[in-house]
C-alpha cells in the first residue's frame, strides 16, 4: 500500500526521483523479507501496469518490461526465500508436502474444511458470526487436521468466512460495499486508490481482512475517504458553481 502511494507522489511530482527509487527500494526489499505470494503477485501486476502509466516511449516500455522479467526470474532461482514459495507451490500441486509444516498445504486443507462446512449451515444466514471457530474446529477434528485445530485457524478467507457467519445475505451485503467502493474510485478517476483497493480485495481471499484489527483500521480509513469525501466534495462544487 506504502509502495502504491510512493508512486502516486512520484506521478504527481511531489517527490523526487531519488526519493522515489530509494523508498521503493526499500518497501520492495521489504516485501521479498516478507514474501507474502499475494503482495508479491499484486506488486508485480502493479509494477507492469505502472510502467506503462507513466513510460510513453514504446523503446523504454520494452526495456523496463525486460528489466522487471529478468529480476523477477532472478528473484525465483537466487533468493531462498522466494524459491521456497515456489517450491511449496509445485509440491502442493503434486499433492505432496514440502515439508511438516507446510504453509500451501496448511491453506488447501483450511480452504477444503471450510467449503465442507459452508454446505452445512444455513444459506440464508449462516451458522452465526461467534459460532464460525468452532464450528471449523469440528470439522478440523472430524478430519485428523490436529496441527489446525491446535492453532485454530480460522477459514483464511474473507468470502467464504463471510458467508458461514451471516450467510448469503453478508455476502451480498459486502458485495454491494466493494462494488460501490470501486464505482466511486473509478468515477473521481482515483486510480491509485482503486488500486490499494484492489490489494485489499485480493487480500481477501486469502485472509479473513475484516476479522484482524489492523487491516480493518487501514481498510476502513480509506473506504471512509473514497465514500465519503469525494462524493461530498463533488457535491460541493456542484453547488459553488451553482
Amino acid at each position: 500500500m506504502a509502495f502504491v502511494l510512493v508512486c502516486k507522489l512520484f506521478h504527481e511530482n511531489k517527490i523526487s526521483k531519488i526519493y522515489f527509487f530509494l523508498s521503493s527500494f526499500i518497501f520492495l526489499v521489504i516485501l521479498v523479507l516478507m514474501i507474502s505470494k499475494v503482495a508479491v503477485a499484486f506488486v508485480g501486476l502493479f509494477l507492469l501496469w505502472f510502467l506503462f502509466y507513466q513510460v510513453k516511449i514504446l523503446k523504454y516500455r520494452i526495456i523496463a518490461v525486460s528489466a522487471l522479467a529478468l529480476i523477477a526470474i532472478y528473484s525465483c532461482y537466487k533468493i531462498p526465500s522466494i524459491n521456497y514459495e515456489i517450491q511449496e507451490i509445485y509440491y502442493s500441486i503434486k499433492g505432496e508436502k514440502r515439508t511438516k509444516d507446510d504453509s500451501t498445504d496448511q491453506r488447501k486443507r483450511v480452504t477444503e474444511s471450510a467449503i465442507e462446512l459452508a454446505f452445512k449451515v444455513n444459506p440464508f444466514f449462516g451458522t452465526g458470526i461467534g459460532d464460525v471457530q468452532n464450528d471449523l474446529n469440528k470439522i478440523y477434528e472430524e478430519k485428523n487436521y490436529k496441527d489446525l485445530l491446535i492453532k485454530k485457524y480460522d477459514a483464511h478467507n474473507q468470502f467464504i468466512s463471510m458467508y458461514l457467519g451471516v450467510g448469503a445475505i453478508g455476502i451480498i451485503g459486502l458485495t454491494l460495499l466493494l462494488f460501490s467502493i470501486i464505482k466511486t474510485c473509478i468515477n473521481n478517476q482515483l486510480i491509485f486508490i482503486l488500486w490499494i483497493q484492489c490489494f485489499f480485495i485480493l487480500q481477501m481471499f486469502t485472509e479473513t481482512l475484516l476479522e484482524r484489527q489492523v487491516p480493518i483500521i487501514l481498510w476502513s480509513f480509506i473506504t471512509s475517504f473514497v465514500l465519503f469525501l469525494y462524493p461530498f466534495k463533488g457535491r460541493i462544487l456542484s453547488y459553488q458553481n451553482k
